[in-house]
């Protein structure tokens, strides 16, 4: 690439954002919330000027969308970074799901207003900062080797001898004019041998986000905020300003600095402590749940044991109804033999004295069994109407079992976690985050409810 190209490419990109040392320093902050992801590793204890752990740097510099080192890093205001196109499409998804005006930062849930319209997508993701500190660290691990990365992920070894600041990527001349056509020169490009020798070349002015043609070239004091002319006067009046440049050799040995650390020190080690006994709460209420599996089970065969007394208690109830009404009905049918058998004496009794009688004997003995006939048809026909077939039905209570909707009641409890403690007292910031967390427990209390 000729030199009057790429220092027409210089001048375009002066007048795109810049970022400071201080906005670097502050962005590591993003590096909590993959606490999970280093939970196993030794913490660092290196002093300022020690190198970092490869593997911090690694997690710092690779999209948690993509899995791969980021191109075009933009960071959210929650300070987690992802490749532009990774969080074009993040954004484009959840809004597709969602008709809320927000989306969530996919490593930390941190909610973002963002445009409703959905052509405005892409340009939210374009204007969103760029990393310069996962710039920085991308051009300290790819500049060196000075090999185009587009070539490298198809297979290729090419040399490379520019740096796009806006996609953080070296590139080969090749791929230099291909990218420049498709960016229309709107990414600043610099030599990869200038940018070794001034890592902050590629670091344009940043523009203050009130007022879109000031730099923010101050620094206050007592806010630790930097601002451009306009918002020093009106907001910051009354404060200890300063131009940036005159902070930039000091920032790193603030005494904020030190606050700074032992806070997110506190804030790490408490959250650790929350994770832990959250994780804890997890295992004592699984085995909590295997527990009150066993409840039920052992409830069910009460239950069932119950209902075998319940079977016992009818079946006796039945054999009772059964016998005493058995007892009746052999007796009536005792009663009824009876007058059948004096029936046919009376029957014998006619013959006899029809055949072998006097006339004056007959007079008297058909008298008496025609009076004693008419006496037993009488009980009879009361007998009869009194007569009645006997059965024995049992009925079922079917409404009972249809109004049982449940045999018990599940409700967690709610206590408090033993190592959930407020801490220090420079936490402001996390004292409503940090107040003492609930541990759950299942309460099940069997019961057989109706309606």
């Amino acid at each position: 690439m000729s030199s009057v190209k790429k220092n027409d490419v210089i001048k375009q990109s002066e007048k795109l954002p810049k970022t400071t040392k201080l906005e670097k320093g502050s962005a590591k902050a993003q590096d909590l919330g993959k606490g999970k992801k280093r939970d196993s590793r030794k913490k660092s204890t290196a002093s300022e000027g020690d190198n970092m752990d490869p593997a911090e740097v690694n997690d710092l510099v690779v999209c948690n969308l993509c899995k791969q080192d980021m191109c075009s890093p933009k960071h959210l205001p929650c300070l987690h970074t992802f490749c532009e196109t990774c969080i074009t499409k993040h954004i484009k998804q959840e809004k597709a799901q969602s008709t809320n005006m927000h989306v969530v930062c996919p490593t930390c849930e941190y909610h973002i207003s963002v445009p409703r319209a959905s052509d405005e997508t892409k340009t939210f993701a374009e204007s969103l900062p760029v990393s310069t500190l996962v710039s920085s660290l991308l051009s300290k691990k790819d500049l060196h080797q000075k090999k185009c990365k587009r070539c490298k992920q198809h297979g290729r070894d090419t040399t490379a001898d520019n740096w796009c600041a806006y996609c953080a990527q070296t590139l080969c001349d090749e791929h230099l004019e291909y990218h420049l056509s498709l960016t229309s020169n709107r990414h600043p490009v610099f030599d990869v041998d200038e940018v070794i020798k001034n890592p902050d070349i590629g670091f344009a002015s940043k523009k203050c986000k009130y007022h879109e043609k000031e730099d923010m070239k101050l620094f206050c004091n007592d806010h630790w905020n930097i601002c451009c002319n306009i918002c020093s006067k009106r907001l910051h009046g009354m404060c200890n300003t300063c131009l940036i440049e005159h902070d930039t050799s000091t920032i790193k040995t603030h005494s904020e600095i030190t606050n700074l650390k032992r806070k997110l020190e506190s804030i790490s080690t408490h959250t650790e402590k929350m994770r832990q006994d959250i994780l804890s709460n997890i295992e004592s209420m699984n085995k909590q749940v295997s527990l009150e599996k066993e409840n039920i089970k052992e409830f069910r065969l009460q239950i069932n044991k119950q209902l075998d007394d319940l079977e016992q208690q009818l079946c006796h109830e039945l054999d009772q109804v059964h016998s005493e009404k058995l007892k009746e009905l052999e007796r009536e049918a005792h009663i009824v033999d009876m007058k059948h058998q004096t029936s046919l004496m009376y029957k014998t009794m006619l013959s006899v004295v029809l055949k072998d009688a006097s006339n004056i004997q007959s007079l008297s003995n058909l008298a008496d069994i025609r009076h004693n006939a008419h006496r037993l048809e009488d009980e009879l026909r009361l007998d009869k109407y009194k007569l009645q077939k006997i059965a024995i039905q049992v009925s079922l209570s079917h409404e009972t079992f249809k109004n049982i909707f449940k045999i018990g009641v599940v409700a967690p409890k709610y206590s408090r976690l033993r190592n959930s403690q407020s801490p220090s007292r420079q936490m402001s910031v996390l004292s409503k985050m940090s107040s003492p967390r609930a541990g759950v427990k299942f309460n099940i209390s069997p019961r057989i409810s109706q309606q």
